[in-house]
């Protein structure tokens, strides 16, 4: 390796090109420069448009390899061809991949298998740092593809190569935009071989740099591509001996002449280091003025003049008023910045401060108490074993520090062997309010609990550890609700978890009563309220179910009541003691044993023909359900040219699904694309396949209330036609929950094609650009592939108001009960209106993260945000949702007042 003024030249070992010959590409001149640009540049994000083969790309990749690199490195091509190109088949993409894995598994190459327009939403402005442009070479594409990529180029560092800027033949004409970019930007450079490569550098280049890059690249590497030329004809004429002789004098004259390049490099850098440390002594100098009362005063002075300045300049243009307005706005401005920024990191510590009991706001919920009628005596039941004293102190403290008041402690010890925490037991016993029993055998956290519960006397029951706490207001919250809703029987709030230095970490923003949510883990837990009838009805707690003693309660509770209400409020703090269920969950710990067969107890209990499995993460658990019967299951895809997304659909379908009885309706609401229409043809002999033709203007809810008319199946499966099946038990997956007389639509997870969340459920009330717009969106949408688990419940089988219809399951007879779509939403939330229609009824709507698909989303019908819908039809469906079901957009039950609307991310609202 070399150097020449900051740029670094190597001799790389290009691994990839014992499988892509050097006479295979027209990009092979460039491939040396293309890996110092990366070596020197140390891109995050690189992105190629037009990958082909994967030449350019690998030369990226074996640099970021080379040097250990965190490179994001991009590649987007529909691998079909075009007309320059020539089109080419399937192999090649499986070639990219091959060599892909075979050289680069450990490079973070990603595949986008789609357009370039397609592709470009999927990052941000400012966020590229080398894009390539090598896609269809006529004027206008290429100058399109200029101007769509230009805003996501890092427009102060960004480089931006375009290829075959020399090449004039028939109707290339990237040499055109190249012209107009030389004119536009100073700082360009032109390699000439190869069919041409010009590298724009968007930023700020002293000409001295320029000139040297100019003077000295170009030259040396249009130099060193013949030199790779040569040596390869060398490779191809090896048989010729005349001409063998002659190319090795030439290449030996070649290399003396490098080899004089490198000496005079060398004696450049030798220059250089010279230079850079006699300037030392005098930047640390500099460097310790500046940490001098005098530099920083001259600082200040130069920001006041220049203010000062510009506040006269200002008055005097645009008078006193208007430039202390100007002047008010930017200080709010700055100051709601700044305050943003802190709290982004750490949005739930801004959360407890905002939200923490004052003694004003104490003195409030004091009068509030007074005002109620009922005031039932809570018991707080807390098992106790050998814990540690000053933990068990903190946790009563908290309960003496209720603003309300009617409660008594009931505590069991269960035969502790710490005498210090027996004497301290003896003297709180003395309390009014304070009970104690003392076990005289050891019989584990059920039958220990069950001991505090007979010394309860009050109507409702807590359930507390001895090492956590509550919160001031804890039980004045708990007996508000029972005031507003007296039928209540079990009441669940928020909760968090402490750290052994008292830090509050971890808040779990729970829904509202969520029963599939609850099938698939425990997340009511803490803190949790119950009628102690109902606590006594099903003989309190169960031993053999140590570890998952209180889930196994909760079920059995729940199986008795429907009144279930939520605190959206964090109420309980759960201690995060090194080795407890609350630092860690195993997915082989006795806690995670005892739930499975509590689980199975409640299934056998409800007569559900369902078996328990371990979930996608420690602590979740999928209730399988049986499927009655065989029912035929009708596929309805609306669809309109777009070959390429229907003909993958189909493939996907018919090759991955295991399920037998269905049929499929292709609704063609318009074809015109010749290509389509042929492969409908190839379609006509498959007996599972129907079409529907649809002549009227396109309405997503008239042309599947169309389909469902002439579909057969006793369950209706809606699918986009820009979908692809992923699991090959998909139709099993959603028919379980279909079938369930209790569950109305069954949506899946659906994932972007670069593998992150599309759609895991649908809140209503937040994504919108304000408040009044956050009509309803896509949880988590963008998330990884992962698997994550609490508190972002997407890996979990779980009721939400919507999922969305490009992949829904419903049965006939409860679609057709409801009313169908609704006609009046021609295209957005129609799928959202259904699903809510569906609640009204007493229908539950349930998610399952086992079924997974790909979507491009709303690829045939637009987007209203990039214009390809109609804004004003899109306000009227805004209009009609807010109209209808405001209810659910103020206060979504399945989400939490707690999280923001502002974006998908379940972020805390600080």
């Amino acid at each position: 390796m070399s150097k020449t003024k900051n740029w670094e030249l190597h001799k790389p070992n290009l691994e990839f090109i014992s499988e892509l010959p050097i006479k295979s590409s027209a990009w092979s001149g460039h491939y040396f420069f293309a890996y110092d640009l990366v070596a020197n540049i140390k891109p995050k994000v690189i992105v190629e448009l037009g990958t082909h083969k994967g030449n350019s790309l690998f030369s990226f990749a074996q640099a970021i390899k080379d040097l250990n690199l965190k490179t994001e490195l991009h590649a987007i091509d529909t691998w079909e061809g075009d007309e320059h190109a020539g089109y080419y088949k399937e192999d090649v993409y499986e070639k990219f991949l091959k060599i892909k894995e075979k050289y680069y598994k450990d490079v973070n190459i990603i595949p986008h298998k789609m357009y370039f327009d397609e592709a470009v939403d999927n990052f941000k402005n400012n966020s590229i740092d080398i894009l390539h442009i090598d896609g269809l070479h006529t004027y206008e594409a290429v100058k399109h593809d200029y101007e769509n990529w230009l805003p996501k180029v890092n427009k102060k560092t960004g480089i931006i190569l375009l290829h075959d800027v020399c090449e004039k033949r028939d109707d290339f004409g990237v040499y055109k935009l190249w012209d107009e970019l030389k004119k536009q930007f100073k700082n360009t450079l032109t390699f000439e071989h190869y069919h041409g490569l010009g590298v724009l550098f968007l930023g700020d280049m002293p000409a001295k740099k320029r000139n040297l890059l100019e003077d000295f690249l170009i030259p040396f590497y249009q130099n060193k591509s013949k030199i790779e030329d040569q040596a390869t004809e060398i490779t191809d004429k090896e048989k010729h001996i005349t001409n063998l002789e002659e190319v090795k004098n030439t290449l030996v004259e070649e290399k003396n002449r490098l080899e004089i390049v490198n000496n005079n490099l060398e004696e450049e850098k030798k220059k250089i280091e010279e230079e850079k440390n006699a300037l030392i002594p005098d930047a640390l100098e500099f460097r310790e003025f500046k940490e001098t009362k005098i530099w920083k005063g001259l600082s200040m002075y130069r920001k006041i003049k220049k203010y000062t300045k510009n506040f006269f300049i200002n008055i005097y243009r645009d008078g006193p008023i208007t430039t202390f307005k100007r002047i008010f706005k930017r200080i709010c401005q700055i100051v709601r910045y700044r305050k943003e920024k802190r709290i982004d990191k750490n949005r739930y510590k801004y959360w407890v401060k905002k939200n923490k009991i004052t003694n004003v706001r104490r003195k409030e919920i004091k009068k509030e108490l007074e005002n109620l009628v009922y005031k039932p005596l809570i018991s707080i039941v807390m098992p106790v074993y050998n814990v540690d004293i000053k933990w068990i102190k903190e946790a009563i403290e908290s309960i003496t520090k209720q603003i309300y008041t009617n409660w008594e402690l009931c505590i069991a010890d269960d035969a502790s062997t710490n005498t210090e925490l027996i004497e301290y037991l003896k003297t709180i016993s003395n309390h009014p309010k304070i009970k104690v029993a003392f076990r005289e055998k050891n019989g584990h956290i059920s039958e220990a609990s069950n001991s505090a519960l007979e010394l309860a006397t009050g109507e409702f029951v807590a359930l507390m550890d001895n090492d956590d706490i509550i919160y001031p207001h804890a039980l004045a919250e708990v007996v508000k609700v029972l005031n507003k809703k007296k039928d209540t029987d079990l009441i669940y709030s928020d909760e968090d978890k402490l750290t052994m230095k008292g830090e509050r970490v971890e808040p779990f923003f729970k829904p509202d009563w969520s029963p599939d949510l609850f099938m698939s883990t425990n997340y009511l837990c803490h803190l949790t309220v119950i009628r102690k009838k109902l606590i006594d009805r099903v003989k309190g707690f169960r031993k053999g179910y140590e570890g998952s003693q209180d889930y196994d309660l909760f079920l059995r509770i729940t199986e008795k009541t429907n009144n279930i209400e939520h605190i959206p409020d964090i109420l309980y703090s759960w201690r995060r003691i090194p080795g407890s269920t609350a630092a860690v969950y195993d997915n082989k710990g006795y806690a995670n044993k005892t739930s499975i067969k509590a689980l199975k107890d409640a299934v056998k209990r409800r007569n559900l023909d369902a078996t328990v499995h371990k979930g996608l993460f420690p602590g979740s658990f999928r209730v399988k359900y049986n499927i009655k019967d065989n029912p035929l299951v009708s596929i309805l895809i609306p669809t309109k040219d777009k070959y390429e997304y229907i003909e993958r659909c189909i493939s996907s379908l018919l090759e991955r699904t295991t399920y037998n009885n269905y049929e499929v309706l292709i609704i063609d609401t318009g074809s015109t694309e010749k290509e389509t229409l042929n492969y409908y043809k190839t379609l006509k002999d498959i007996p599972k396949i129907r079409f529907l033709y649809w002549k009227k203007k396109f309405n997503y809810s008239a042309v599947n209330n169309f389909g469902v008319k002439y579909s057969k199946g006793e369950y209706i499966l809606l699918l986009n036609n820009d979908t692809e099946v992923i699991t090959p038990d998909w139709i099993e997956g959603m028919l379980e929950h279909a079938q369930r007389e209790e569950i109305g639509a069954v949506g899946v997870k659906l994932y972007y094609p670069n593998n992150t969340i599309q759609h895991a459920g649908v809140v209503l009330g937040i994504g919108g650009s304000n408040k009044e717009e956050s009509i309803a969106a896509h949880i988590m949408s963008g998330f990884s592939r992962e698997i994550i688990g609490i508190p972002y419940a997407r890996d979990l089988i779980r009721n939400y108001s919507a999922v969305t219809a490009a992949c829904l399951m419903i049965s006939r007879e409860k679609y057709e009960k409801i009313g169908k779509l609704n006609e009046k939403l021609r295209i957005a939330f129609n799928d959202v209106d259904f699903n809510l229609k569906l609640m009204e009824e007493g229908y539950n709507n349930i998610f399952t993260p086992y079924v997974e698909l790909y979507h491009h989303e709303s690829i045939s019908v637009g987007k209203p945000q990039l214009g390809t819908r109609d804004m004003e039809e899109f306000k009227k469906e805004i209009n009609y949702m807010k109209k209808k079901w405001n209810k659910y957009i103020i206060n979504d039950p399945f989400y939490n007042r707690n999280l923001t609307w502002k974006n998908l991310n379940c972020d805390i609202r600080a």
